[in-house]
């Protein structure tokens, strides 16, 4: 399996545990916690089952099913993140000239292009995967025994060896929000990596908080942009 497929796979299985669990969903007047608390609940036999919950869950019970179906939300992230960011153009457009010509500097990035027809995903897969498992491990859980566990479940699954040397690789890179970013080449680019790394997120952990804070700074998205991308979760 490629980095293509094998990402398509794991978006995929957060989208399978999102709809199995859709009608919890439906008609919900929820504070953070009773949300926090549902989510915490999500099919847990898939996910667990899975590739996404092999790279999400630990062995010390970290909970993970809530983050799979985050990961689920997104799961068209291509057109997730194109439409955040159009409609924040849009919104920019009808801004004053001032505030038009303040708000439209994005990290000196180049548009990938002028105008995106269709909302495919930018960014190549390899970078995709290492920003989704950067995330994941941002919270410090995987260390050498963590590790090791995670392509023990890999291994119980039957995966192909190719998926397993792609996800192996991705954990055992550093923690870089600055080199992950320094990879991407256009807003559209940055938009996807913010995104899917804001998927499997859980800012109320500090050192998650932190890992997030620092790609938001060397993206160098703009509030109001950012805003917009969290919203499509």
């Amino acid at each position: 399996m490629n980095s293509s497929k094998l990402f398509q796979q794991l978006l995929s299985e957060g989208k399978q545990l999102l709809d199995k669990n859709s009608d919890k969903l439906k008609n919900q007047d929820m504070n953070l916690q009773s949300a926090k608390k549902m989510a915490s609940g999500f099919g847990g036999g898939l996910a667990s089952g899975g590739i996404l919950g092999a790279i999400l869950g630990s062995k010390k019970g970290r909970s993970y099913a809530g983050k799979a179906a985050k990961v689920g939300s997104v799961a068209a992230l291509g057109g997730a993140a194109y439409y955040a960011y159009q409609k924040w153009q849009s919104e920019q457009k009808a801004a004053t000239p001032t505030q038009s010509s303040t708000n439209m500097n994005v990290a000196s990035l180049p548009s990938a292009t002028d105008v995106i027809t269709e909302p495919e995903l930018q960014c190549n897969t390899d970078l995709l995967l290492d920003a989704m498992i950067g995330a994941a491990k941002a919270d410090g859980h995987v260390d050498a025994q963590e590790h090791q566990a995670i392509i023990s479940k890999l291994s119980a699954l039957g995966i192909d060896q190719g998926s397993n040397q792609l996800i192996e690789a991705a954990l055992t890179k550093p923690l870089d929000p600055a080199g992950l970013a320094a990879r991407v080449t256009s807003v559209e680019q940055a938009c996807e990596v913010y995104l899917i790394s804001y998927s499997v997120i859980d800012v109320d952990h500090f050192m998650e908080k932190a890992y997030l804070q620092e790609l938001e700074k060397h993206l160098n998205l703009p509030a109001t942009l950012i805003e917009k991308l969290k919203q499509q979760i």
